[in-house]
């Protein structure tokens, strides 16, 4: 709040944001409440329900042992994997998978709030009304920059993706509050540094990376070395622990492809490339981007600032660089940046790169042209400019449909969603009752909505889906025989 403001007056003044952050968040929610399970779902709860539990006991016991069997044998990502498989909520049934997403996607933006309000209070300096701006932004930008179908609905990709990222977030905030507080937080922000790394290998370099620029901050401007570093290594030796698991090794060889860098850094490159232009020329990015770096130049003060404005662009190529860094694992073990997942975790990274470098770029403009001075009439007109260039930008893209959150919110109010969700469950009801174990269903196609992760069962019974909804439900075999198409 500003200074004589009282929170009637705090909140009226930022009313708008707050609606434009729940009208990102609230689909999210609503979508998660409606998960159905999908892929991995199936055969992650049948080995812990049908096998682990069995011999060990009790969830705790069971996790750990399904998280050793898959560090060994599928990948290093330790933390993803005890969670996936402690709390495996399919197998308590569909509601309490929706529960569990609800929750997690809550969690998410909590604590992505919570990062922005520490890093506006105590880095910028600035007041909560800035805060909620950023926030609204990055909430809206995050969700309506790509239509992703893997991370509001699916629980593996939730606990696989998500979740890490919401830890990297965590630690971040924890260490804004040792640099700026207490040194106190920089201990649980080593364990929550240890614990991120734990995750796929991307998100791995995401943790370290973001750790590794705060510590270089933190240094330039509250002297804080030591502390950082501590946190720093913990990420890093989590990162150690998670590379050098036997299971990337195994699962790298089903693939049948080579660790070759140099094609992996050409993926990279002309994926992360493709990304960047896709985001400038196909979503609001850059007003986003324009009402962020005005925010900063009418209110920041960067003259009592350690640090030096003075290389914008070389920031910027840090920017692009360091998206590169964090798809580089992606690339170099099975190329497969473009999936929905890898793309989340990649637009974490752009968005959260690009949001620090606007700060910088408005210290870099302010430094050299001093400060601006904007009258309401200047912020009038603007803000009309914003308002003409959304307007122009949705209408030549397809419309508010074309965009996630216009698309969630259509898809709740015309019943899409519900439509879909019925379908999905009528499905797993005819596998659950059938009379037999050789089940064979005849069911319409139906088209899956936007952001929504379909269950994943094919035609015939040898997809590999399939076999984990008939061992799931202890059946031999499902074979789907889709009839006729159906209509949204």
């Amino acid at each position: 709040m500003e200074k004589g403001e009282t929170m009637r007056e705090t909140i009226s003044r930022i009313k708008w944001l707050i609606i434009l952050s729940i009208m990102v968040i609230f689909p999210i929610l609503v979508f998660a409440g409606m998960s159905i399970p999908a892929a991995d779902d199936f055969s992650n709860a049948k080995d812990v329900l049908y096998n682990w539990r069995v011999m060990h006991g009790s969830a705790f016991s069971a996790a750990l042992a399904e998280t050793r069997a898959n560090y060994l044998s599928i990948g290093g990502y330790y933390s993803s994997l005890f969670i996936n498989f402690f709390f495996t909520p399919l197998a308590y049934g569909v509601p309490a998978l929706r529960l569990f997403n609800i929750i997690a996607n809550s969690l998410f933006f909590f604590l992505l709030f919570l990062l922005i309000f520490v890093f506006t209070k105590y880095v910028l300096k600035q007041d909560v009304g800035i805060a909620w701006l950023i926030y609204a932004l990055y909430t809206f930008i995050l969700v309506n920059g790509y239509s992703n179908n893997e991370i509001y609905t699916w629980y593996t990709g939730i606990v696989a993706y998500v979740l890490p990222v919401t830890s990297v977030f965590l630690t971040l905030t924890l260490m804004i509050l040792g640099s700026t507080k207490s040194e106190k937080y920089f201990i649980p922000a080593s364990f929550m540094a240890l614990w991120a790394s734990g995750s796929p290998l991307n998100v791995v370099a995401l943790n370290c990376g973001l750790i590794f620029i705060y510590c270089i901050y933190s240094f330039f401007t509250f002297g804080k070395k030591k502390s950082g570093i501590i946190v720093f290594i913990m990420a890093l030796l989590g990162g150690v622990i998670n590379l050098i698991a036997p299971g990337n090794f195994k699962r790298h060889d089903m693939g049948g492809t080579e660790y070759n860098i140099a094609k992996a850094l050409s993926v990279d490159f002309n994926t992360t490339r493709d990304m960047f232009l896709f985001r400038i020329n196909q979503s609001p990015l850059l007003i986003v981007l324009v009402i962020i770096l005005l925010a900063a130049i009418i209110h920041v003060d960067y003259k009592q600032r350690k640090i030096s404005y003075e290389h914008p662009l070389l920031m910027l190529l840090v920017v692009f660089v360091g998206v590169l860094i964090v798809n580089f694992p992606v690339a170099l073990g099975t190329r497969g940046i473009g999936a929905p997942r890898v793309v989340f975790v990649q637009d974490v990274t752009i968005y959260t790169l690009l949001f620090a470098w606007i700060f910088y770029l408005g210290g870099f403009l302010k430094t050299k042209f001093g400060d601006f001075s904007f009258t309401k009439e200047h912020i009038a007109i603007i803000s009309m400019c914003m308002l003409v260039s959304s307007a122009i930008m949705i209408t030549t893209h397809g419309g508010v449909r074309t965009y996630p959150t216009g698309s969630m919110i259509a898809s709740i109010f015309h019943g899409d969603l519900s439509n879909y969700v019925a379908y999905e469950e009528s499905i797993l009801d005819q596998v659950q009752y059938y009379d037999g174990d050789d089940v064979s269903i005849e069911i319409p196609r139906m088209k899956c909505i936007d952001c929504y992760k379909t269950m994943g069962v094919e035609e015939g019974n040898d997809n590999w889906i399939n076999k984990s909804v008939a061992e799931f439900y202890k059946k031999k075999k499902v074979t789907i025989k889709y009839i006729e198409d159906k209509e949204e």
